[in-house]
């Protein structure tokens, strides 16, 4: 088979992949979106809410409607929420967040992920600047002088100036070009399933810290509420095991004040730490988890993956850069530079909170209830931690990177 030559070569068609091949996209290269599903339907999402859902920030939702990949079709899916009410269920420390008093109208967007991808998907069937090759998983990938040559189990092969790894915590891109990994084991599973809430949650995102792990709670339309609850691995098998009367009781209990009908099942899935050691290497660039796996406790996941994408086509700026391997090489380790500036505290900060509140000792309480109670009453510090979760260290398409 004959091989096709594009910019760019975008590994894995999820949410972050399908935003990175827009992004580039937009700017004129010419983009190669390898997925490894089959033909997509057209169908949108219906039916109950979906386990899989994101907070979505601010600064990542002006990235999709960059990319004219913002699923307003399904508005009536999608939650934005004013407040965050954070607090420890063992001692009397709280944090309160409005997005009043931080001039924004939203804090962010609750969104299942499959609605994003379907927005996401739309926009790359549109776009003329980006073939998907459906059902095609990376098998091989080899440099050359002009960049990299894919195979895929199907037979198909591509050249690529730059590839992008946005295939996922156990990406091929990343082990086929031998950049290793970093990872710790939480041994903790998060617990998510979605329910009816009443009173309503309204929009109120929650996170309250029990003695079990941290559980957080993100509004939905009608009334409904996604639960991930972030405990040790034999906790996570008691909770799914439960009747759901059981588990909706044992729920309201962490919450306090509150009653939950089951709407889902429940699922739980392993937690742990995961950080490449390079972002980029000779013509190749990591994205997403393939880059960075974090803990749910923090919600920025999803957020610093589209990060990732903004942050790598504006260090690429435009196709005329590729036809220089030492210009590709000198962007590559600029957005490496960056993102693992940005990264890097974030995943100290999750590790520094998991540690934090998962310390049973009276000593800890007390420090802790201190320091969620002096965050609440200091307005700049309050919003300068909710500009960073927010986006605030977003680059988007356009924007100047720091060299």
């Amino acid at each position: 088979m004959s091989s096709q030559r594009h910019d760019l070569a975008v590994v894995g068609a999820g949410p972050v992949g399908a935003l990175t091949a827009l992004l580039a996209a937009e700017r004129g290269f010419s983009v190669a979106l390898l997925d490894a599903t089959p033909e997509l339907g057209n169908a949108p999402p219906d039916g109950e809410y979906d386990l899989r859902v994101v907070a979505l920030s601010p600064g990542s939702r002006a990235l999709f409607e960059q990319a004219h990949a913002w699923p307003e079709a399904l508005a009536a899916r999608i939650q934005p929420y004013q407040r965050m009410h954070v607090w420890d269920a063992d001692g009397k420390g709280e944090i309160d967040f409005d997005a009043a008093s931080l001039g924004r109208e939203s804090l962010g967007q609750i969104i299942e992920v499959r609605v994003l991808q379907w927005g996401l998907d739309q926009a790359v069937a549109h776009h003329a600047g980006i073939t998907r090759y459906a059902d095609s998983k990376l098998q091989q990938l080899i440099p050359d002088t002009q960049g990299s040559r894919l195979h895929c189990a199907n037979g198909q092969v591509l050249e690529a100036s730059v590839v992008v790894g946005a295939d996922g915590r156990d990406s091929r891109v990343r082990a086929a070009s031998g950049i290793g990994i970093e990872t710790r084991d939480y041994a903790q599973s998060g617990v998510v399933a979605v329910l009816d809430a009443q009173p309503a949650f309204s929009d109120c995102a929650r996170q309250v810290f029990t003695p079990r792990g941290p559980l957080g709670l993100l509004p939905l339309p009608h009334e409904q509420v996604s639960i991930v609850w972030s405990v040790e691995q034999a906790e996570a098998q008691r909770l799914c095991g439960l009747s759901d009367e059981a588990f909706c009781q044992e729920l309201a209990h962490a919450v306090g004040d509150q009653r939950f009908a089951l709407r889902s099942r429940r699922v739980s899935f392993p937690l742990r730490l995961q950080h490449a050691t390079a972002y980029a290497q000779d013509q190749v660039a990591l994205v997403g988890d393939a880059a960075h796996v974090v803990h749910p406790l923090a919600g920025l996941g999803m957020n610093l993956g589209f990060e990732d994408a903004a942050a790598l086509i504006t260090a690429l700026d435009t196709p005329r850069r590729l036809r220089a391997p030492r210009a590709i090489d000198a962007a590559l380790q600029r957005y490496a530079r960056q993102r693992r500036r940005q990264v890097l505290p974030a995943l100290g900060l999750i590790d520094g909170l998991d540690a934090l509140f998962g310390a049973r000792s009276a000593e800890l309480m007390r420090l802790r209830a201190a320091g969620l109670g002096l965050v609440d009453r200091q307005q700049r510090m309050k919003a300068e931690f909710m500009a960073y979760a927010l986006g605030g260290q977003q680059h988007a398409p356009g924007a100047s990177v720091q060299r």
